[in-house]
């Protein structure tokens, strides 16, 4: 699998939503489905009433925050705005990791980046549909960010793992946030 790095202009946007179009689609094949016990609470069910977000918040001391904020664009395609604090250097082997999940063991990897300069990171992601059904039907809900400190043993995890949305290896979590708003639970009803 390519290596997606943060780096700002419209060419790495575009790899960056192709790449994780892949991804995305990719996971959904691989029997991805909700977990029985999910518990997602929605907050309105109009997707034309403001943004779904999620506030993440430092996990372990790690001092990384931000803000995922999630919409429908005007052609039905969804839109992860993803802003993020307080991130150390992540460059070589090192990179941190974006995952929507609902539990542990159901949740899957959109993207991952280098942080060349540390501090910030700052992207707009345009997932699948799947990845959108997923926070719509409330099996995926929350957003963490994770520090991967050697990625080739990542992505070597990833290989022989028996599903895709149950990683071997995720990594060191650092921020985590629930979504609320709009899109959470949307075709639940």
């Amino acid at each position: 699998m390519n290596r997606l790095r943060a780096h700002g202009g419209m060419a790495a946007g575009t790899a960056i939503g192709v790449c994780t179009l892949v991804v995305w689609v990719l996971a959904a094949g691989c029997g991805g489905g909700a977990p029985a016990g999910s518990n997602a609470a929605a907050t309105t069910k109009s997707p034309d009433k403001g943004p779904t977000e999620a506030v993440l918040h430092p996990l372990k001391g790690s001092g990384v925050s931000g803000k995922v904020v999630y919409v429908k664009q005007r052609t039905g395609m969804p839109l992860a705005k993803i802003r993020l604090e307080g991130l150390e250097k992540a460059t070589g082997e090192t990179q941190y990791f974006l995952w929507q999940l609902g539990s542990r063991h159901n949740m899957v990897s959109p993207a991952s980046y280098h942080v060349p300069h540390g501090d910030r990171l700052s992207v707009n992601l345009e997932p699948s549909p799947e990845g959108l059904a997923w926070l719509e039907d409330g099996s995926t809900t929350e957003f963490l960010v994770t520090k991967i400190e050697n990625d080739d043993a990542y992505f070597a995890s990833r290989e022989r793992a028996s599903s895709a949305s149950d990683p071997a290896m995720i990594g060191t979590p650092v921020a985590r946030g629930a979504f609320s708003g709009p899109l959470v639970g949307e075709s639940s009803e």
